[in-house]
């Protein structure tokens, strides 16, 4: 029997063609199939109302395909077209359910241009920016902040994972793309290679290039129950300055980075999930360069003490911005019930070095990291501490230098005195006054108003 049909499905077109043999009733098909639609997301709002991805304009689609087998098995041949933005090609086979219960099972094997994947998630609903917990007080700890608050319901949905569409069908894919594109991160040339099998699916490789390095994930999603959901990601030698962490004033500029993470969640939703997150990674940047303040002006600045004008230019230089070389920054961080936190963090920078510590909330979006920061042409010099607090998306950045004035006014004025008054004198290169020879308090005021009338 010859075939040549068309019609309309969800206000698009298709078309099927070819041939269907009966010999002994049982259908063989040779038939190819063809279906246009101009507009993707209105057409995958007729099966799936509640789809709004973060781009709405992805453009339509179309698809073509050969099919030929039976009704229990067919092969899957010329399988071209364009999903959106992205065009797709390969080939497959499928099996039909079986009479023991066995699901469907789909193979295939595609090759594809760009997946912007970004664009076709859903967007977050209004509101899920919240900066709440922005500029708490010093000190603040994740035991500490109110569990369960505005921001945590507000950016992460409560709404019941689904994970139906895990038991239509077991599938096997194995899939190559010139690039998967995922917000600010871009993963060329991916191979990604997937088993879907009694509502398990298992990611067990995806292999790429990330920013110049080399990017590997792995993962799983159990979606028998609660679902339950693994991970690993390692990144080799990527270029911090491809856009991985330039989204922010004070941050990495630029760097050659290795990180790895290890996660873990178990949850009913997206709100359970990020409560119940778990696991453990490490960072590691070498010759590299941090925005935001400039360890070296700082220094040179302090090398004028004995000028108390030098005091405001020491301070203002770190706050101003600029950058700051660095030849290592690395350390750890542990994951428990959704809050991350560090205690070794450790820069090793032009002109100093620092250490930081702090924790990241990310159910109740908040964030707390303290960096002490020491100047290595000034070891006896006390560290000053930079703070950023708030939301982790937009945190504020605070900086405290009153232990570095208190020791750069106290170098500054002990140098005036021992100009300016009479038995005032240095000793073993402090500046002390001679026990035998106190000067009296109208000769130190008699002689700074002299010194600075000059």
């Amino acid at each position: 029997m010859t075939l040549d049909a068309n019609g309309g499905v969800a206000g698009g077109a298709f078309r099927v063609g070819g041939t269907i043999g009966t010999p002994l009733g049982i259908p063989k098909y040779d038939i190819t199939a063809d279906m246009r639609h101009p507009n993707l997301v209105r057409f995958v709002r007729a099966f799936d109302p509640g789809f709004k991805p973060a781009n709405p304009r992805l453009g339509g689609l179309s698809m073509a395909v050969k099919l030929s087998g039976s009704e229990d098995a067919m092969a899957i041949t010329g399988l071209t077209g364009k999903i959106g933005p992205t065009s797709v090609s390969g080939e497959g086979s499928y099996r039909a359910a079986g009479a023991d219960g066995a699901r469907p099972d789909v193979k295939l094997s595609l090759v594809t241009s760009t997946i912007p994947l970004s664009d076709f998630l859903e967007a977050p609903p209004r509101g899920r920016r919240t900066q709440q917990g922005a500029g708490q007080p010093s000190g603040v700890s994740p035991a500490r902040t109110g569990a369960g608050g505005a921001s945590a319901g507000q950016r992460w949905s409560r709404e019941q994972i689904n994970t139906d569409a895990l038991g239509v069908v077991d599938a096997n894919i194995d899939l190559r793309a010139e690039a998967v594109l995922y917000k600010t991160f871009r993963v060329d040339q991916p191979k990604i290679v997937a088993v879907l099998k009694d509502k398990v699916l298992d990611v067990q490789r995806i292999t790429g290039t990330m920013f110049d390095g080399g990017f590997e994930m792995r993962g799983k999603v159990d979606g028998r129950g609660v679902p339950v959901a693994t991970t690993s990601l390692t990144v080799t030698k990527a270029n911090v300055g491809k856009a991985l962490f330039q989204a922010a004033e004070f941050d990495i500029a630029t760097g050659i980075l290795s990180f790895g993470m290890d996660l873990s969640a178990r949850g009913r939703s997206e709100l359970d999930m990020i409560r119940a997150l778990s696991g453990k990674g490490k960072i590691d940047v070498v010759d590299g360069v941090v925005k935001g303040f400039e360890l070296k002006r700082v220094s040179e600045n302090l090398k004028n003490i004995n000028q108390l004008a030098g005091l405001l230019g020491a301070l203002t230089s770190a706050m101003d911005g600029g950058e700051t070389k660095f030849s290592s920054l690395k350390g750890t961080f542990d994951i428990t019930k959704g809050v991350m936190i560090t205690n070794d963090l450790q820069l090793v920078a032009d002109a100093g070095a620092g250490n930081a510590r702090g924790f990241v909330d990310l159910p109740r979006w908040n964030m707390e990291m303290n960096a002490d920061f020491r100047l290595t042409d000034h070891a006896d010099a006390p560290p000053f501490r930079v703070r950023a607090v708030g939301a982790p998306d937009n945190p504020r950045r605070l900086f405290d230098f009153q232990a570095l004035q208190a020791w750069v006014l106290q170098r500054g004025i002990g140098g005036l005195i021992q100009n300016l008054v009479p038995g005032a004198k240095n000793s073993d290169g402090g500046q002390q006054l001679q026990q035998q020879q106190q000067p009296r308090p109208e000769d130190i005021i008699r002689g700074l108003l002299k010194g600075l009338g000059r």
